[in-house]
């Protein structure tokens, strides 16, 4: 298999250069994906690549030597079409994927998991200018499925049309992440959630982005969980000092909602005609051993609603 190099970008101001792979089809984004080494930065042309089967098992870069998978030309995004999962690694660390659109995947558009393996989450991943949209057959498909890492960076994404049962993107036992700048787009009838932070996740900051129509609860801080699933233990608590700032949110049932949340701050959002609730706090998961919901902050949020869309304020 041909590999073509190219150094026609430059690696970022924080990404030392190394080897550069310049793939075309398929078969060539496979391989230079499967063999990456740390410091290896994979190109992808413009065009359409087949989704479905790109699974991959310990893509490992370094913090001085990311492995880095990019569309070539970001006004020009490759296209991963179809498929059960667009993409889905399984143990990463140190990795970026930046300028990628996946459409049309059955299942999940991208899923980033620690492999069900606890003591070793995936840490260190960044997903910066991708676009997932018209994923799902009805069910509990999420347009980004993230579980189990530490470390997570999420800017200028997109993710429009998920499963009915679905979240935009589900956090479940994500730790230290920030999420900036994107953009959620649904039906207030259709999915379950624009983010759910989930699973024991902490210290997760979701800032300045965008709920568009986002289902039945634009943002879910908290879930219900199976007890065998929190990462990485269970602590009493589905999700632990989350922010929420800055945020747009049209539409939806319910603006935000704290289900089984500790210490969590709603602040300085616009929140514009939910059709059904502002604002939920509920405990779902009635298994042994969770807080009530407690010390959560809704505060310097601006609100405006219709009171013959609401059923109460």
């Amino acid at each position: 298999m041909l590999l073509a190099m190219l150094s026609a970008r430059p690696a970022a101001a924080d990404e030392p250069a190394g080897e550069v792979v310049r793939v075309t089809s398929r078969g060539q984004l496979y391989g230079a994906i499967k063999h990456a080494t740390p410091g290896r930065r994979i190109v992808i042309a413009p065009g359409e690549y087949r989704g479905g089967g790109l699974f991959f098992i310990g893509t490992r870069g370094t913090a001085e030597a990311p492995i880095v998978i990019e569309g070539e030309d970001p006004d020009d995004p490759p296209i991963i079409r179809g498929g059960g999962e667009g993409m889905h690694f399984s143990n990463a660390e140190h990795l970026t994927l930046r300028n990628i659109i996946i459409d049309g995947a059955a299942d999940n558009g991208i899923n980033i998991d620690d492999g069900s393996d606890f003591e070793t989450p995936a840490r260190h991943i960044t997903l910066e200018r991708i676009t997932v949209r018209n994923v799902g057959k009805g069910g509990n498909n999420d347009g980004m499925k993230l579980s189990g890492i530490v470390g997570l960076r999420i800017t200028d994404c997109t993710v429009d049309t998920w499963g009915v049962r679905g979240s935009g993107i589900d956090f479940v036992g994500c730790h230290d992440v920030l999420m900036e700048g994107c953009t959620i787009r649904g039906r207030d009838d259709h999915g379950s959630n624009g983010v759910q932070i989930k699973g024991g996740s902490t210290e997760v900051t979701v800032r300045r982005c965008r709920f568009e129509h986002a289902g039945s609860r634009a943002v879910q801080i908290g879930g219900s969980t199976g007890l065998d699933y929190f990462r990485p233990a269970f602590e009493g608590y589905e999700a632990k000092a989350v922010i929420v700032e800055g945020c747009t949110i049209i539409g939806g049932q319910a603006a935000i909602a704290f289900v089984s949340a500790d210490s969590s701050i709603v602040q300085f959002n616009t929140i514009y005609r939910p059709t059904l609730l502002i604002v939920r706090i509920l405990q779902e998961n009635r298994n042994g051993g969770f807080i009530p919901c407690r010390e959560g902050v809704f505060e310097n949020n601006l609100v405006v609603w219709r009171s013959d869309e609401l059923r109460t304020t």
